[in-house]
């Protein structure tokens, strides 16, 4: 049979496709078409870029604070973060109701580190979010790539973190998996890997994929030098239509454009948040945790150095806020907090994750060095079986096995999933957490995200832009 039919128009890039993957267009859906309404009204964020030129679609939303490092980067970004798409619909952003404060990054003549103006922006203006598409570009600084480990940059975000534990700080992982092969092989065993260079430990690292939720041969890939697991968690960066100086809009493609979309759709559920409790922000640890534990699983099963997570999905984060799936405690070394979670005759999966805003490790910058300072340990009883989190191996030779059951010693997020065959039978799952190893007193953040939507299968150096 022979079918004809009119040539379809060439599809176009949109900003649509970012917030369709990433499920933050249901969120803004008005409540009569299974939405929100969300736009990220009352929330501040702060951008560290280049440039921020006016626009039309920021209306009077943006503060820029400093203008001082040339270059269109930083309007594409913080368009794709909250422009409002007043000329051109498809340019629209993730929360365009949203309000922003602009730094450019490195120092300029104000003589301040970003992490100092972000302190500065927190106390003076209230931002609960930092957006940061920058960092050292290690393709350009192989033959010295072991002198970026955990460093003054990252204890310095990890002190913010701990100042202000409201304030979400989002990196974007960088654009260097194609860069230094003959160094990440030696080092990892395997080229691409280990080109993160921001290795804070309490911010949200974005690794970059295409609009159908596919790898891109620029995003870079963990681990962090010391093994822990990067990135957090992935969005669109590849066609990414946005807004340009003089009303103007264009395509950008790098990680810089999927950082912004991880951003903006955190700017929605901070809003979310507040709505359901009294107009308060959220912790930064929930919020990492939600996004981390609700994303879409792609590439190796559970996590892994390349896609972190996966995908994130805002419309399953919003719904792990609404049905209050979390629970904030504390621990103290040797401590033993434990609960039950009831399970449905028709769950099909649970997944179950901690994380913690962990204190920053004061030392000497050292290569593979571990900085994690409170250590929990995270694992499930069910039916008289024991199971562990998902550990990814991060030694030379190892970067691309699947994640295994074990302790973890590394990182301050853990993730335990279960199977609807491991869970067939039971009535409830026990949730164990311990104090391993807390010289520091710290809440803990633990996240039930996986306990939604049943039918679907849940139960309950100089820096360059990226």
């Amino acid at each position: 049979m022979l079918s004809i039919d009119v040539q379809q128009p060439l599809a176009e890039p949109t900003n649509s496709t970012g917030r369709i993957l990433g499920r933050a267009e249901v969120l803004a859906l008005p409540a009569v078409l299974g939405g929100r309404g969300l736009q990220g009204e009352g929330v501040r964020i702060g951008i560290w870029d280049s440039n921020i030129a006016s626009h039309i679609d920021y209306g009077n939303r943006v503060h820029v604070q400093e203008y001082e490092e040339s270059g269109d980067h930083g309007s594409h970004v913080l368009g794709t973060v909250l422009g409002a798409g007043m000329l051109d619909p498809d340019g629209k952003g993730m929360a365009p109701m949203a309000e922003a404060w602009s730094y450019n990054f490195n120092v300029q003549s104000n003589r301040l580190t970003s992490p100092e103006e972000m302190d500065i922006a927190r106390r003076k203006f209230g931002i609960s979010l930092s957006q940061n598409s920058y960092g050292v570009g290690l393709r350009l600084q192989c033959a010295k790539i072991k002198t970026f480990p955990y460093r003054a940059s990252d204890i310095n975000l990890d002190i913010l973190s701990n100042l202000y534990p409201t304030l979400t700080h989002v990196f974007a992982a960088g654009n260097d998996q194609e860069g230094c092969a003959a160094e990440t092989t030696e080092i990892w065993g395997k080229a691409g890997y280990g080109t993160i260079s921001n290795h804070a430990k309490n911010v949200i690292h974005v690794g970059a994929v295409t609009a159908t939720g596919r790898g891109t041969v620029f995003s870079s890939q963990g681990p962090h030098d010391d093994g822990r697991l990067a990135p957090t968690i992935c969005a669109k960066g590849q066609e990414v239509y946005s807004v340009m100086p003089g009303n103007e809009y264009q395509t950008m493609s790098r990680i810089s454009m999927a950082c912004p979309m991880v951003s903006g759709t955190a700017a929605l559920l901070a809003e979310r948040y507040a709505q359901l409790n009294q107009g308060r922000e959220i912790r930064s640890d929930l919020l990492r945790s939600i996004l981390a534990n609700t994303a879409t699983d792609i590439g190796r099963p559970e996590p892994d150095f390349q896609y972190g997570y996966g995908i994130m999905d805002a419309e399953k984060a919003a719904i792990t806020l609404e049905n209050g799936y979390y629970h904030y405690d504390s621990l103290a070394t040797a401590q033993l907090n434990e609960w039950e979670i009831p399970i449905p005759s028709a769950c099909q999966g649970l997944r179950v994750m901690i994380a913690w805003i962990d204190p920053p490790a004061y030392k000497t910058p050292q290569w593979g060095s571990r900085v994690l300072i409170n250590d929990l340990d995270l694992s499930l009883e069910v039916g008289g079986t024991t199971y562990l989190l998902w550990v990814c191996n991060g030694t030379k030779g190892h970067v691309e096995d699947n994640a295994a059951r074990a302790v973890d010693t590394l990182n301050n997020m853990e993730q335990i999933t279960l199977n609807q065959s491991e869970l067939r039978g039971k009535q409830g799952v026990k949730v164990l957490v311990k104090g391993a190893r807390c010289p520091r007193a710290s809440s803990a953040t633990c996240l039930l995200g996986g306990m939604t939507r049943v039918h679907r299968g849940w139960c309950r150096q100089q820096a360059e832009w990226l």
